[in-house]
């Protein structure tokens, strides 16, 4: 037991990083729980929001691995399981429709997976084993640090199964299964000969099952194939049959000979006096959750408007009476709860898999004209690494809507005056107005008269009906840089307005962002807007919204709108290609103002050093990164509404300019208020 540990680690020691770490890789906010004394026994699945973990364990490399197990459920694609989708590596066996099948509100398609099964605890425990071998294959692949550690973890939990020589042959089966799902393949065990086809079948399964590019729909039907194996098994000792030894290193084709079941749902067996005696046990690996009926529900990512619509049904109650008493159904109101209660923040999608993707060792180099390679400061060594980092440019097409610059205008109806005095506050000097432009501050009266006459006249109408300010010479240029990752995706709390607690943290972003472009096109400043995310340091994502040289045009306000959150927050690269772009325009003062919800943080940052070192890593860095851009004459300027900013900005900004706000709502106005202070000098 982890008590019993002679240099346990604490939960509480490596809880921060370890938060930040699954935030990173799932998107999701979480709170790490140490389990009672009275859980540690028979610990309670995961909710959405809690994670529950022993209060001490043998390392923090079994915490990492349990942490990051759980947060890969959601990027390698659990909860985006699809009933009717192919597997990548299986013939399908599921059924082409859902003729037969219950459905009911509030469903996952897991759960009309699950349904297809007479016996529905043993599927389900049994799905579960094996998308955790998946997720382990996939994460290892794709995460070159977790693979090592995995493949450690996995031989210390195969040094403590149960013997499997003296189990009946259901038993056996099922524990060669979680075996395998550990990658143990050198046991060796006698057992009745008929035993022998079913583990070199289950092997075969395992070998497809493992195999790169490998999804959640490849589980399910490695499921059926398993399930059925097991279900034709006697569990009870069967005497005087003769013992072979079988080997897990001994594989069969799936498909070779097998006849697997078609008939869906699975008829239900005949329920006999006694029957507990036949069910199976799959013993649970520590680092793995319990998942059970956590699985209902968890769908991938879609828009807000999509799931404001399933949450406010007037369905809760409804549920209850509709849903089958089976061994899925939850055990407490939290279902009811979640439906009731405002959405939560989406998970993100991260695009395309890209798990067969090798990241990079080494120097990076490119021939791609939108990527550029940067340095990175390795605070250990004093020193920096050269061309270590890919930034890749990105621009954003803009949504088929044009609402959001007069949804900013409507819902900040109060704020406005406020803004228009700072405005005013801001000479604007050297200014001359251009007019027949497609978006400025004031109608041209005279193009829209033109365009009035070309109406009548039946000729193509010209949009360009705005006049607008334009400085003579600019002496200001500002870019803001937006933080774009997934955490961004969290609901904005403490509004007493429901429909604004559906609002997230990237959405007030963005109406900032329009307010400020309404500010900047009336003073007539050069303004830049860019985001950023990372996965990895061969991967930092550079998106452009708005260049210098770009006009406030409704395709602006698109790009903006179509904004949506990423992956993880590698900061310092993206300061150094936005003061890349800063310097080349001729302006005295050169602004850089960076809005974040976080602090920086990338699955690979100083990974070589430990995980002690990622957090303090991330920080030096991006420190490093802004102190480049006070040398290069840039003003940098950080705000961030991490309420626990204050833990690394003392250290990473120093001297120069950081606020933290504890109201994101009053961060359109702060942000205007910052820029005419920071202009001003």
């Amino acid at each position: 037991m982890a008590s019993s540990l002679e240099h346990a680690v604490l939960l509480e020691q490596v809880q921060r990083r370890l938060t930040i770490f699954y935030e990173a890789l799932s998107a999701r906010s979480v709170s790490l729980v140490p389990l009672s004394e009275e859980e540690r026994s028979s610990p309670p699945p995961d909710t959405r929001s809690t994670v529950r973990l022993p209060a001490e364990q043998e390392s923090a490399d079994w915490y990492k691995l349990a942490v990051g197990h759980r947060a890969i459920h959601y990027e390698s694609g659990t909860y985006k399981f699809k009933f009717l989708s192919p597997a990548r590596h299986f013939s399908s066996l599921r059924p082409d429709s859902l003729k037969g099948i219950p459905v009911y509100d509030g469903d996952s398609q897991l759960d009309w997976f699950f349904r297809l099964f007479a016996n529905r605890a043993l599927a389900l425990d049994l799905f579960n084993v094996l998308e955790d071998f998946r997720i382990d294959e996939w994460a290892a692949r794709k995460y070159k640090g977790l693979a090592g550690l995995c493949s450690r973890i996995q031989s210390r939990e195969l040094d403590i199964r149960p013997d499997v020589s003296d189990m009946a042959p259901r038993q056996a089966l099922a524990e060669v299964i979680v075996r395998l799902s550990l990658n143990g393949r050198l046991l060796r065990f006698d057992a009745p000969a008929f035993l022998r086809d079913s583990v070199s079948i289950a092997v075969g399964i395992f070998d497809s099952l493992g195999t790169a590019g490998a999804t959640v729909e490849d589980a399910a039907e490695a499921t059926i194939r398993i399930y059925h194996l097991l279900v034709a098994m006697p569990n009870v000792a069967v005497p005087g049959i003769e013992k072979v030894p079988i080997a897990l290193s001994e594989s069969r084709s799936h498909d070779a000979g097998v006849r697997w079941p078609t008939e869906w749902p699975e008829p239900d067996p005949v329920h006999l006096e006694g029957d507990v005696v036949l069910e199976v046990r799959f013993e649970p690996v520590s680092y793995r959750e319990q998942m059970g009926f956590w699985l209902r529900n968890y769908e991938a990512s879609a828009p807000p408007e999509l799931q404001s619509i399933f949450t406010f049904r007037d369905m809760p109650a409804r549920s209850k009476i509709l849903l089958d008493p089976d061994p899925m159904a939850m055990q407490d109101d939290e279902f009811e709860q979640d439906l009731q209660s405002p959405p939560k923040p989406l998970p993100h999608d991260h695009g395309h898999e890209e798990e067969d993707r090798e990241h990079a060792a080494g120097e990076i180099h490119t021939h791609d004209p939108d990527v550029f390679i940067y340095p990175e400061w390795d605070y250990q060594k004093n020193a920096y690494l050269k061309n270590w980092c890919a930034l890749r440019e990105q621009s954003i097409a803009g949504g088929s809507e044009d609402r959001l610059y007069s949804d900013t205008l409507r819902r900040n109806s109060t704020l406005i005056p406020r803004i228009l005095k700072v405005v005013e506050s801001i000479a604007p000097e050297n200014l001359r107005k251009v007019y027949r432009m497609p978006f400025g501050d004031d109608i041209d009266i005279d193009a829209c008269i033109d365009a009035v006459i070309d109406l009548s006249a039946g000729v193509k109408v010209s949009d360009n009906v705005y006049s607008a300010r334009e400085r003579v010479a600019r002496d200001v240029a500002v870019a803001f840089l937006l933080d774009l990752s997934a955490s961004t995706a969290e609901s904005v709390a403490g509004s007493s307005d429901p429909k604004e607690e559906s609002r997230r943290i990237i959405d007030v972003e963005k109406e900032s962002m329009m307010l400020m472009l309404a500010v900047t096109t009336k003073v007539g400043d050069a303004v830049a807007i860019y985001g950023f995310s990372g996965t990895g340091r061969d991967d930092v994502q550079f998106f452009c919204l708005k260049e210098f040289k770009d006009r406030f045009s409704a395709e602006v306000v698109q790009r903006i709108g179509a904004l949506k959150p990423v992956h993880t927050t590698r900061m310092a690269p993206a300061i150094r290609h936005a003061v890349r772009k800063l310097v080349r325009q001729e302006c005295q003062t050169k602004m850089l103002m960076i809005i974040s919800d976080g602090r920086p943080f990338d699955i690979d940052y100083g990974i070589d050093y430990g995980e002690e070192f990622i957090l303090d890593y991330a920080v030096q860095d991006t420190r490093k990164a802004l102190d480049e851009a006070r040398a290069n004459g840039v003003v940098p300027f950080l705000l961030t509404v991490d309420e626990e900013g204050n833990d690394y900005l003392r250290e990473m900004c120093s001297d120069m300019g950081y606020e933290i706000i504890s109201d994101i709502t009053q961060l359109p106005l702060r942000i205007v208020s910052l820029y005419r202070e920071l202009r001003a000098g």
